[in-house]
């Protein structure tokens, strides 16, 4: 005979099963949202803390940014290179955001605007370097990378430019480590971040250049430790900002001669592209204005590269 009230239960039962799977459902769904979407949740100053690094990637792409850089480039390009034999080059830094997963909306950024970069510089031969970065080669607290991870992004700029083979192994170099360092990022927190070591490299050739500032004249260290901005540690690379500098490597062969068009990132990346150059001039544009260039130098058969942040480039209005 049927029972009523065993086939309430069953109902009861299976209503109750079912809740507890829509529930479960809607959990699994808000725990998958969360973790796709932690990378893009940045606070009041636009940093990211995810994995015990910081980040502050660009909200969007302007456009108008990148053209307002290349535009100044091709006025340099049309004023001193067009009628020379230099070699010219071209690469943009990815924005350490872009190796943060997910990052699909960082990569899409970094990507168009790459795209716009190089379009805009039809004259250079456009060098990729993302795909020799990763995470790990930039700063826990700083948007900067790390010298000593540099030598296979050094190595693939050096082999676009035919001077591959001049790069001495990793074996050739020492490191000195500068201690404690708090990255500009970690700055906009409390001092609650473990300080990170800046390690540079040092030994071979390196211990054999000279740095030249050219606009006073005076000769500076590759690297500063004693006299670098305690606020700014990244600034022990070529004595920080600085609008134009000549680094000169007797051991490399003559007639190699590098013009670096820069930004901060250009100071621990040089000392190691100058192993093979008997002189590399290393510019800012954004300190030094392009119409007193041949004050300082002459353009005639270097190689010419303009390598740049993606953060400079998407705020490219200091570029003079």
């Amino acid at each position: 005979m049927f029972s009523s009230s065993s086939a309430m239960n069953k109902i009861r039962w299976a209503v109750l099963l079912l809740s507890l799977l829509l529930a479960a459902g809607c959990i699994a769904l808000i725990l998958h949202f969360c973790a796709g979407n932690r990378s893009v949740e940045p606070d009041q100053d636009g940093i990211v803390r995810r994995e015990g690094c910081l980040f502050q990637p660009p909200k969007e792409l302007y456009e108008e940014s990148v053209t307002y850089a290349t535009e100044r480039f091709r006025e340099l390009y049309d004023t001193y290179l067009q009628e020379t034999s230099c070699r010219v080059f071209c690469a943009l830094i990815p924005d350490k955001s872009v190796y943060l997963e997910p990052g699909d909306a960082q990569k899409a950024i970094f990507e168009e605007m790459e795209r716009l970069y190089r379009d805009g510089m039809p004259y250079a031969a456009p060098v990729s370097l993302s795909a020799v970065l990763s995470l790990s080669d930039f700063y826990r607290t700083d948007a900067h990378w790390r010298e000593d991870r540099l030598l296979p992004c050094a190595l693939r700029l050096l082999e676009a430019m035919g001077k591959g083979d001049l790069l001495p192994n990793e074996d050739a170099f020492g490191q000195t480590v500068y201690e404690p360092f708090c990255g500009a990022l970690a700055r906009k927190y409390e001092p609650d971040d473990e300080p990170e070591q800046i390690v540079c490299l040092t030994g071979g050739v390196l211990d054999g250049c000279t740095v030249t500032d050219l606009s006073t004249g005076e000769t500076i260290p590759l690297y500063d430790l004693e006299g670098c901005d305690p606020d700014d540690p990244y600034s022990l690379f070529l004595g920080g900002p600085r609008p134009v500098l000549r680094i000169d490597n007797p051991a490399a062969p003559k007639g190699n001669e590098l013009i670096l068009f820069r930004d901060s990132f250009g100071s621990s990346i040089a000392p190691l592209l100058c192993t093979a150059y008997r002189t590399v001039t290393v510019v800012d544009l954004r300190y030094l204005s392009q119409q007193v260039l041949p004050k300082f130098l002459s353009f005639s058969d270097q190689d010419v590269l303009f390598l740049f942040s993606e953060m400079l480039i998407n705020n490219s209005l200091g570029i003079r």
